[in-house]
C-alpha cells in the first residue's frame, strides 16, 4: 500500500479512534476527489468521526468480553455443577443441633492433630472456631446459611491424599490458634472482617484443586517453593471465585451493604493469592525488611503481607507438627505427587550422586530441602512477629534433624550393599 501510495502520489489522512485518552484504532481516508490535499476543516470532521468511532468500537470490545465471560462461566458451571454434591438437610440439621462440646483439650495450642477429632465432628469443630471468635455475630451472618456454606466447601473439596478436605481443616485450625492464642482480634491488631477473611481463605484457598500437573517446578532459583502453587496462581484465582460464588448462594453476603461487600472482596481475594508459595517465594525479602523495619502493621499497603505470611505458615502447619504425624503426612504427601515414581522435572532441583538411586532417599532429599527453603524461613519470620511460635520453629528443626538421621542410615545401607 505504500508502495502504491509513494508512486501514485495519493493524499491520506489518518486519525485516532480515542475514547478516554485510549486508542482503539486508527482510520485512515485516502485519495481526496475534490483537492489534492486535505484541509483543517477535514481534520476537525476526523477528529469528531475518530471519537464517535472510538465510542462505537469500545462498545463492540466490551460486548465481546461480555459474551466470551458468559460463555465462559457457562462452561464452568456445566462441569462443576456435573460434580457438585447437594448438601443434604440431615448434614444441616446434624452440625446445627450438635449438643456436644467441642472445645477440645489443647485445641488452641500449635501442636493440636486436628485429625484427632472425630470425622463426623469435624464440621462441628469449624462452626465452633467461627462462633468462638464470635465471628458469625459480628458480621452479621445467620448461622443455619453459615452452616450450609461450610458444608458446600467440604463438598467441593476433591480426593487427594494430601491436599483436600483434612488439609483445609489444618490450616483452618492453625489460623484460628495463631487469632486466639495471640489475642490478634481482642487487640484490635485485626478487625472482624479481616480476621473473617483469614479463616475464610484458610478454609478455601484449594477448594476444587485439581492435583498436581507440574510438581516441584521452581519458582525462585532452587527453591521448591510451587510445591502446592501454579503458574498465575491458576488454583488461587479459582478458590477465589468458588468461594465468592458459593457465599452468594449460601446468601451470606447478601446483607453486606456495596461498601462493607467490595472491602470484604478485596481482603478475601488478597488473602487467597496471597497463600500462593510462588508469590511468598517472590515477597520473602521484602517481607523481612519490613519486619525488620517495624513496618508491617503501620504501613495499610503492607497488611497485606502479613496476612499472607501468617496464612502461609498455616498452609505449611504440618511441618511444625510432632514427628510422628508428619512422618505419616509425608507419605501422603509422596502418595499425591510422586505416585508413580519421582517425575524428571524434579531433577536438576538437588544434585543426586551417581550412587543415590534409592527412590526412598530421593524424596526424603525432597523434603529436607523443602523444609530449609520454605518452611524454616517463613517460620522463623512468624517466630519474629508472634514469638510465642518458638515451638513451631523448634519442632521443624526437630523434624528436619530426623529426616537427616534417615537420610544417613539409608546412605550407610546402600554403601553397605555395595560393598
Amino acid at each position: 500500500m505504500e508502495f502504491l501510495l509513494i508512486h501514485l502520489e495519493r493524499n491520506m489522512l489518518s486519525f485516532p479512534l480515542m475514547l478516554y485518552g485510549r486508542v482503539y484504532g486508527v482510520a485512515e481516508v485516502y485519495n481526496k476527489t475534490t483537492s489534492n490535499m486535505f484541509s483543517s476543516a477535514d481534520v476537525n470532521h476526523c477528529e469528531c468521526l475518530g471519537r464517535v468511532l472510538g465510542i462505537q468500537l469500545y462498545m463492540a470490545l466490551v460486548t465481546k468480553k461480555n459474551r466470551d465471560d458468559y460463555s465462559r462461566r457457562n462452561l464452568i458451571d456445566f462441569f462443576m455443577l456435573k460434580n457438585d454434591k447437594a448438601v443434604e438437610c440431615s448434614e444441616l440439621r446434624f452440625v446445627d443441633e450438635c449438643q456436644i462440646r467441642h472445645d477440645y483439650h489443647d485445641l488452641v495450642d500449635y501442636m493440636f492433630i486436628p485429625s484427632s477429632i472425630p470425622t463426623e465432628h469435624n464440621m462441628c469443630a469449624c462452626l465452633h472456631m467461627f462462633e468462638d471468635l464470635d465471628l458469625l455475630q459480628k458480621m452479621g451472618i445467620n448461622r443455619s446459611a453459615f452452616i450450609r456454606f461450610l458444608l458446600s466447601v467440604r463438598n467441593r473439596h476433591q480426593v487427594f491424599s494430601f491436599h483436600g478436605w483434612e488439609h483445609a481443616f489444618n490450616t483452618l485450625h492453625f489460623i484460628y490458634t495463631i487469632i486466639k492464642k495471640e489475642n490478634i482480634l481482642q487487640t484490635e491488631t485485626v478487625s472482624a472482617t479481616e480476621c473473617f477473611c483469614m479463616l475464610l481463605a484458610a478454609l478455601c484457598h484449594e477448594m476444587e484443586y485439581c492435583g498436581p500437573t507440574t510438581p516441584f517446578k521452581p519458582t525462585s532459583g532452587n527453591t521448591l517453593g510451587s510445591l502446592y502453587s501454579s503458574a498465575g496462581s491458576v488454583v488461587q484465582f479459582h478458590s477465589i471465585d468458588q468461594t465468592v460464588r458459593l457465599l452468594g448462594e449460601s446468601k451470606i453476603s447478601n446483607d453486606m451493604d456495596l461498601k462493607r461487600f467490595k472491602e470484604f472482596l478485596l481482603l478475601l481475594d488478597a488473602m487467597i493469592l496471597g497463600m500462593d508459595l510462588g508469590n511468598h517465594v517472590y515477597n520473602k525479602s521484602d517481607l523481612k525488611k519490613m519486619i525488620d523495619e517495624r513496618k508491617i502493621l503501620k504501613v495499610a499497603a503492607n497488611r497485606r503481607h502479613y496476612f499472607g505470611l501468617l496464612l502461609t505458615c498455616s498452609d505449611l502447619s504440618d511441618f511444625c507438627k510432632p514427628w510422628q504425624y508428619l512422618e505419616s503426612q509425608g507419605i501422603k504427601i509422596c502418595d499425591e505427587f510422586f505416585n508413580k515414581e519421582i517425575t524428571s522435572e524434579c531433577y536438576g532441583l538437588i544434585e543426586f550422586s551417581d550412587m543415590l538411586e534409592n527412590v526412598k532417599l530421593k524424596k526424603i532429599l525432597l523434603q529436607i530441602h523443602f523444609m530449609q527453603t520454605i518452611c524454616e524461613p517463613a517460620f522463623s519470620l512468624l517466630n519474629t512477629i508472634l514469638p510465642r511460635t518458638d515451638r513451631c520453629s523448634e519442632s521443624i528443626e526437630f523434624n528436619m534433624r530426623t529426616l537427616m538421621s534417615a537420610k544417613e542410615k539409608l546412605i550407610q545401607a546402600q554403601l553397605e550393599q555395595t560393598t
